[in-house]
């Protein structure tokens, strides 16, 4: 190469999209190619998409016209869920378009496009054709934690979903033997803490081995030191099994369950297949490991047939399960969902009202949580440092603000803080804290 070319990334979505842009980083590094931010010096900016709703497709698109705004002479190639469920005549929206696919040929596509020939399709089933994953990263892609994908595709078929398309009903999983040797190869060079993730990570499972299996498998071969999360898990794979798992103190006592509502009847036209009992059980189980296991989830207020009722019990749900965060989201009609050929849709206003409420609940709720960690000491990863602050989270998934007293640290550094107040009106994870020791 004579000149160093620029490749620059943006990316919406998931922990997957996010495992999947620093593969491409890596493989782009490797082969030449220099990864900076989005710039006017960039040559080729990647933006890897979402699909998960409505509002992601639009900042799909919005982020691909203003990195040609940002960057007015560089290529343009927009990846990933958003491209792998659209129709090829609606493809105008960047200069070059693949699926997932097509995310491990990144390198290969760009040498394409510079030398003109002709390129990949996209592999609408692509899933089809692979029974793993195989690509693991060198390195991380941050100095405080890392994502680490360990299964990809998805069965349920929820009525509201798309990604079942975009990612395949194919459940594939990732070799233990490959993502222990992922951990420990990354941990030797950098971070020190790690997200297990996954399109549904209740659904791993390598020739028998499943969720609970790798957990233990990891915990016998990987140094303890090494923090390890769980991201999203359904409510039905909280199992007996898997929290024997969680009691060992490298598993942080975080889980995000993705709950949507707690109305039976609402779950049931989505096609979850769990109930707001199995919800609460689910709960129960996390919080005999510790009485202070973090719990965060998703709620859908609105979908279609949603009634006062519906919607109280999902109030009634989040109060008898008591999340430190609450993401809530109002539903929105995606075209090829089954959700959306249901006639008793919700109007815009209802929706907006109950988003409103269930999200200021929420916030009583999450402030409530955050009071039972007062005075507690915990173990922080320093995210962003400054001569005055300090932020980072602890195992508990809380954010610890806390004034520098002077010492000088950098991200990725670990110190003990601890918990000394809740402001109110404060993010729904954020605990002001004290330094008291350092690593």
């Amino acid at each position: 190469m004579n000149k160093r070319l620029i490749c620059s990334f943006i990316t919406l979505g998931c922990k997957v999209n996010q495992y999947e842009t620093d593969f491409m980083t890596q493989s782009l590094i490797s082969e030449g190619y220099v990864v900076e931010p989005l710039s006017s010096e960039t040559d080729f900016v990647i933006i890897n998409t979402c699909t998960v709703t409505n509002e992601a497709d639009r900042k799909s698109r919005q982020m691909i016209r203003k990195a040609a705004k940002i960057a007015k002479n560089s290529t343009s190639i927009a990846i990933g869920c958003s491209i792998q469920v659209m129709q090829p005549n609606d493809m105008h929206i960047a200069d070059y378009h693949f699926g997932n696919g097509e995310k491990k040929e990144i390198v290969k596509i760009i040498n394409q496009i510079r030398a003109r020939q002709p390129i990949l399709k996209i592999d609408k089933a692509y899933w089809l054709r692979h029974d793993e994953l195989t690509y693991t990263l060198k390195e991380a892609g941050s100095k405080t934690r890392q994502n680490i994908l360990i299964q990809e595709g998805c069965s349920n078929a929820c009525t509201y979903c798309k990604i079942f398309h975009a990612r395949g009903t194919k459940s594939v999983s990732k070799k233990p033997d490959l993502i222990i040797t992922e951990l420990k190869t990354i941990a030797e060079k950098s971070c020190k803490e790690f997200i297990l993730t996954g399109i549904n990570l209740g659904a791993y499972e390598w020739r028998g081995l499943n969720l609970s299996g790798l957990l233990k498998k990891i915990n016998t071969e990987v140094d303890d030191s090494l923090r390890i999360r769980l991201s999203s898990l359904n409510p039905e794979d909280v199992t007996d099994e898997l929290c024997e798992q969680l009691k060992s103190q490298r598993y942080c006592p975080h889980i995000h369950l993705s709950i949507q509502s707690g109305s039976n009847h609402i779950l049931k036209n989505m096609n979850r297949k769990y109930t707001s009992e199995k919800v609460l059980q689910a709960a129960v189980k996390l919080r005999r490991i510790d009485p202070l296991f973090s719990i965060s989830c998703d709620i859908i207020v609105g979908f279609p047939g949603e009634n006062q009722v519906d919607f109280q019990e999902t109030v009634d749900l989040i109060k008898e399960v008591q999340p430190l965060k609450t993401h809530v989201f109002r539903y929105s009609m995606k075209k090829g969902t089954l959700a959306a050929l249901i006639k008793n849709q919700i109007d815009g206003l209802t929706k907006k009202r109950r988003a409103a409420k269930i999200t200021a609940f929420a916030k009583k709720i999450s402030m409530e949580v955050r009071q039972m960690h007062l005075g507690k000491i915990r173990d922080i990863i320093i995210e962003t440092t400054t001569d005055r602050k300090l932020t980072g989270h602890d195992e508990y998934y809380l954010k610890h603000i806390s004034t520098n007293d002077g010492k000088v640290f950098q991200e990725g550094d670990r110190c003990k803080m601890k918990i000394e107040s809740v402001l109110q009106n404060s993010e729904p994870d954020e605990v002001i804290s004290s330094i008291e020791s350092v690593h």
